[in-house]
């Protein structure tokens, strides 16, 4: 995170908020789903339970297996996540094949939010499962993803392919050129838009 982790939790406690305040009164309350990895995925967590939202966790390994990825295994602040979570999820991922895991995770990210919330450095994937491959993920099934650039002190943005069914998705690095700064009123907008045509409503933040 080039552009300072304090900076990027900012950005995303504006984002989290201005999401929240273009839902309905009568909505209930937003969840916001994260896999809780080291870095942009906790800072995401953390500013999603300060601006009110209830936390899921979607792991991609058991959380016993989870922990042995991390830094240090003992790990206080992935615990005090994990207690203030309102659910958890662990996938049956491998450490015999962590690409295959984090590829699912992401996959399964996707699946279960309504828009998607990344940290992104605007570079390509070092392997399978990354930040970029999750985008494209979301790109390709016609989710809104707010974009923060983790590498550049930038305006938030906001990227959303719409298009028949049968045309190619365009390529991340694509859409990225032409991705819009988003106001707080903008994003306000995109979650009252999704909310409209949703019985559920999930964010999704993505490292």
């Amino acid at each position: 995170m080039r552009a300072g982790a304090s900076r990027i939790e900012g950005q995303l406690t504006d984002v989290l908020r201005a999401l929240k305040r273009g839902l309905p009164a009568q909505a209930r309350q937003p969840r916001a789903v994260s896999a809780l990895a080291e870095g942009s995925d906790r800072l995401f967590a953390i500013a999603a339970l300060r601006t009110g939202y209830a936390l899921e966790a979607l792991l991609p390994f058991s959380a016993e297996d989870y922990r042995e990825t991390f830094t240090d295994a003992a790990d206080d602040a992935f615990d005090d996540l994990m207690s203030r979570a309102v659910s958890i999820d662990e996938l049956p991922g491998s450490l015999n094949s962590t690409t295959d895991a984090y590829e699912a995770v992401g996959a399964a990210l996707v699946t279960c939010c309504d828009i998607l919330v990344s940290v992104w450095d605007g570079e390509g994937a070092a392997g399978r499962g990354g930040t970029p491959d999750v985008m494209q993920m979301a790109i390709n099934t016609h989710k809104p993803i707010i974009w923060i650039n983790a590498a550049q002190v930038l305006p938030t943005s906001i990227m959303h392919w719409k298009s028949a069914s049968d045309q190619t998705s365009p390529e991340l690095a694509t859409l990225a050129r032409s991705a819009h700064p988003a106001s707080n009123s903008i994003i306000s907008e995109c979650s009252r838009n999704a909310h409209d045509s949703l019985q559920n409503f999930n964010i999704q933040g993505d490292e």
